[in-house]
């Protein structure tokens, strides 16, 4: 709370994008012992706690109004009596589930957003989230519209299901989707040479990447046209750049210039169960909003409601 700071500004930037008469924006902080210092033993209804809450209100008020965000919005407080960040993010989730939040906008607090350890909020509210969480760079300028989502894949079956959502999603926000997916190389060491029956010649490991970046294409068509009724900005990237899939992604990002990533949450583009994976790698490395969506959320009716 407080003065505005430029990553609760870049927030805010981010909400605008979602700005509607039918979106309803909750601003929560969780507040417990340890990073205030109350009494361990207090009452919900102490007098001190309820001047704590107006304050905290008014501040953030004027931090909104600083902000020139527009918009209908609640202030929430949840006191937690424990001190804990399990405890936190449980409070935090069970609130977002009685009242039938349908996005949850993060922002980290250090240049690397999961940055140590899996100890921290962020990470433990996306292993726990059932729903879809943009996380906000670090002190990074965040674009003042949606214009252009990067959209990697593995093309399988859940990765499909949400790609359907986010088009349906970009499609209303006239954004534009870049379909990306990364070709794996063979490792020379192990696949030096493969025999081609039809060819009736030696296979070498850069024919086998353009035979699969040829089978991406089509695949990657294939999903373009079955989506293109509800967004005509729709392309896709295929290629074998990067040391990395993570460089991959994050260079593609740029090279594009889009506003905004998007990560399904399984398979090996994503498994926050494990802190090494592509989407930490990615959260710490990019310049953009990046938005987590787990395969199992199914849209309560039209994906942007």
């Amino acid at each position: 709370f407080g003065e505005p700071s430029n990553h609760f500004v870049n927030t805010l930037q981010i909400m605008s994008w979602f700005s509607a008469d039918n979106v309803k924006t909750f601003f929560i902080g969780v507040l417990n012992p340890e990073d205030t210092g109350w009494p361990r033993e207090f009452n919900d209804d102490d007098e001190w706690l309820s001047e704590i809450q107006n304050q905290a209100f008014s501040q953030i008020q004027s931090a909104l109004d600083k902000a020139k965000f527009v918009g209908t919005f609640e202030v929430k407080i949840l006191i937690q009596k424990t001190s804990s960040k399990t405890a936190t993010v449980e409070t935090f989730a069970n609130f977002i589930e009685e009242n039938e939040v349908d996005l949850v906008i993060v922002h980290s607090h250090t240049k690397s957003i999961l940055k140590s350890a899996l100890g921290s909020f962020c990470s433990r509210l996306i292993h726990r989230s059932k729903i879809p969480i943009m996380v906000a760079p670090f002190d990074r300028v965040v674009s003042h519209h949606l214009r252009s989502i990067l959209f990697p894949t593995d093309f399988s079956g859940l990765s499909k299901r949400v790609f359907h959502s986010i088009v349906a999603w970009s499609g209303k926000l006239n954004a534009a989707v870049i379909l990306y997916h990364r070709v794996s190389r063979p490792i020379d060491e192990v696949l030096q040479v493969a025999f081609h029956p039809a060819r009736s010649r030696a296979v070498l490991p850069s024919d086998i990447v353009v035979i699969a970046e040829n089978g991406a294409k089509r695949k990657a068509s294939h999903w373009l046209e079955a989506n293109r009724e509800n967004n005509s900005s729709l392309t896709f990237e295929i290629n074998s750049d990067g040391a990395t899939l993570t460089s991959a992604i994050t260079n593609q990002s740029q090279k594009k210039k889009v506003d905004l990533i998007a990560l399904p949450t399984h398979s090996s583009y994503v498994n926050v169960l494990s802190f090494g994976s592509t989407v930490s790698h990615v959260l710490r490395s990019s310049h953009i909003p990046v938005l987590i969506i787990p395969v199992t959320y199914i849209p309560p009716g039209e994906f942007a409601e």
